[in-house]
This record gives structure tokens, sequence and C-alpha cells, in this order.
């Protein structure tokens, strides 16, 4: 068991990726759990599912501090503490778990890399992205997470990737993505940061204030 990454941030944010290398059990053993989340857990019928909800909200655990945790979705999935005025974001993938919390909405996400993105990278950039970011396994899952990110961040299930979340810049030594979030009420540059660890890339943006 181990902390893959843990960093702080204003306001009041922070996050966690955890590498997930315990059973199901000791995750059991270590989550303080409101009933309504167990209840969410035991609707799950696949072994290797449930291990990743009981992991991606251990890490959650880890940035909610409270003795118990509970948390609700609003009407578009997206997660909310209960008892807490911060926002929040989870994410999974095989043997990763991330949570982020702050005092402005926030969205994370965490891949392994690999090719199956090269199957689906029409779907979800332009032409122009493509050049923007490159066409490795990892650049094309860089924007991916990234895109998934701001995604969960605004909270809307409305939004297309390719339509309303558009990559316009790359710093790497900032270790940043320019992101252009573009609805119909307003268009808002947002900066998300990454990081590759192991074999998965991690994302994650704030809503500026």
């Amino acid at each position: 068991m181990s902390f893959v990454h843990t960093s702080a941030f204003d306001p009041q944010g922070e996050l966690v990726l955890w590498r997930v290398d315990e059973t199901a059990h000791w995750f059991i053993d270590q989550l303080s759990l409101a009933p309504n989340l167990w209840s969410e857990y035991h609707q799950i019928a696949v072994p290797a599912i449930r291990l990743q909800w009981l992991a991606s909200r251990f890490a959650l655990q880890q940035v909610a501090k409270t003795r118990e945790m509970d948390v609700i979705k609003d009407t578009h999935g997206k997660p909310h503490f209960v008892n807490d005025s911060r926002f929040i974001s989870i994410s999974h993938c095989q043997g990763y778990a991330a949570a982020v919390a702050a005092k402005q909405a926030v969205g994370v996400d965490v891949e392994r890399v690999s090719s199956r993105v090269q199957r689906i990278q029409d779907r979800f950039l332009t032409a122009e992205e493509k050049m923007l970011v490159g066409l490795t396994d990892a650049d094309l899952m860089l924007a991916w997470t990234a895109k998934e990110a701001v995604y969960k961040m605004h909270g809307s299930k409305k939004l297309i990737f390719k339509e309303h979340i558009r990559l316009v810049g790359r710093d790497d030594d900032r270790k940043m993505l320019l992101v252009d979030l573009v609805t119909l009420e307003k268009k808002q540059r947002l900066e998300v940061a990454y990081c590759f660890l192991d074999e998965v890339v991690l994302s994650w943006v704030l809503q500026p204030a």
C-alpha cells in the first residue's frame, strides 16, 4: 500500500493518488462510510469493479478527514460531500485510485497508458489538437485525461469532448495543458495540471475563482 502522489494547492485543495496493492477486505476494514454508500457498494456485482470502487472511496476518505464519510450524487451523477462545502472528484483505473477536494469545483482523472486510446482518438480530438499534444499512446492518454477532468469539474452530461473541451496549449515544463471550456454561457480558459507516474497519467483541474 502506498501514496503514489499527494499534493496540496489553494484554495484549500488536496489531491491523493493511491496505488492499489490491497484486497477488498483490507479496504473494507479501513473505510468508515455512511450506510447509503455501503448500499451502493453491495449493488456492484463484478469483483474487480468492487475493488476499484473501494479504493476510490478510500482515496476520497483521505481528503475527507471525517469520522464517517457521506457522499451523494446530483442529477448529473457528480459526487458531493454531505455536510462539507468542498467540491470533490474521484477516478480509478486498474491498480490506481485518485481523489481531490477543494473549495472550488475540481475534476480529476487517472488512466493507464495503453494503445487502446489510438482507436478512439478521432472521437475526442480535432486534427489541430492532435498536432498540439502529439500522437504517442502517452500523449493521447494525457489529452483524454485532461478532457475527462474538465468534464468532471463542469459536472454536466451535455458536454461533448471534441466540441466543448478544446486543447489550446501544452507546457511540459510546468506540466500543464491549456484548455478552453466552451459552453452556451461562456468561454473559459482552464489550466489542467498533469503528471506521469509509473504506468499511469494523472490530470486534475480547478475552477478559476
